[in-house]
């Protein structure tokens, strides 16, 4: 049986550790980070490996993801309020990792999604090339 340990920080689960016997998805994306769900694919975080497992970076439920050598880009579906599991569709949320320290800015709401990709001098050819249709 799989096990996750979930952990609530700062409003939102952060996946810790590994899930036993593997993840049911993990997805190399640059240097340290994967895309990772531990039991299901509504599951699917951004995390950085490291040495006894993956440390969260964005939560569930990421449907797609894009990167390149500075930055990576997610867009993610909420969980329901007080939900571990059900998965809030209406809602999307924008997410920027910096590749070099793992700096995460968000969740972002659509408007702001562009003018902090402009902050943080992500390159405007970076797209969501991972999309995952039956999280969306």
């Amino acid at each position: 049986m799989k096990t996750a340990l979930i952990a609530l920080a700062a409003g939102f689960a952060t996946l810790h550790g590994s899930c036993g016997l593997g993840f049911a998805w993990e997805e190399p994306l640059v240097g340290p980070y994967v895309l990772v769900a531990c039991d299901v694919r509504e599951q699917m975080a951004i995390g950085e490996r490291q040495e006894h497992g993956v440390s969260g970076l964005v939560p569930q439920c990421v449907f797609a993801a894009g990167f390149d050598a500075t930055h990576i880009i997610a867009a993610q579906h909420p969980l329901k309020t007080g939900s571990y599991f059900d998965v809030d569709k209406s809602k999307s949320n924008y997410w920027l990792v910096r590749v070099r320290d793992g700096h995460v800015e968000g969740p972002l709401d659509e408007p702001a999604f562009p003018r902090q990709r402009a902050a943080q001098s992500v390159s405007p050819s970076l797209t969501f090339t991972r999309v995952f249709d039956d999280l969306k």
